[in-house]
């Protein structure tokens, strides 16, 4: 109940490569799908504010967990993008939750073709929050701004205020 914000951070060099090339067979997608969107499913009902804080490659599934956060924290070596596309499968969590945070057109643009966009054209287009230099940087000045900006606010307010604006994107991914 005293939880404020959860962050999702790469313990390497990248944030997230999402699934291995191997994970998207017949056999094992159905499993995987229905762990993964569990995870959606708990961070809805948890309704604490989420943030990434992404560095390298995040592809894929890592692309997803990132899109579902409130704030997406990037440096300038990030990657971002969806290319299952390219693998013959698409991206389920991303092809709605994209959309409703940068519009169709770029969504589409990011879904359909499988590229990969730069840290900063990812917070030029809307999908991340801010950019920064590299990844100590990023760190240093997120802690800051969650000190500044969240650790004042109260749990309880955080977690209503963020079941309230975020109820239809919420109903939107848990169709």
């Amino acid at each position: 109940p005293q939880v404020k914000l959860m962050l999702f951070t790469g313990s390497g060099d990248h944030f997230s490569f999402g699934a291995s090339v191997p994970e998207h067979t017949k056999e094992l997608a159905p499993q995987m799908l229905k762990q993964f969107h569990g995870l959606f499913r708990t961070l809805v009902r948890l309704s604490i504010p989420t943030a990434a804080l992404v560095s390298g490659q995040c592809l894929g599934g890592g692309l997803e967990l990132a899109l579902g956060c409130n704030f997406i924290f990037v440096d300038k070596s990030a990657r971002l993008g969806q290319p299952e596309i390219k693998l013959g499968v698409f991206a389920p969590p991303a092809s709605v939750i994209m959309p409703l945070r940068i519009g169709q057109t770029r969504a589409d643009n990011l879904l359909l073709t499988g590229i990969s966009i730069t840290g900063e054209e990812a917070v030029a287009i809307g999908l991340a929050t801010q950019v920064f230099d590299n990844k100590e940087a990023m760190l240093g000045a997120v802690n800051q701004w969650i000190t500044e900006h969240i650790l004042p606010k109260s749990a309880s307010s955080l977690k209503l205020a963020t079941r309230a604006a975020r109820h239809g994107f919420n109903e939107a991914l848990l169709v």
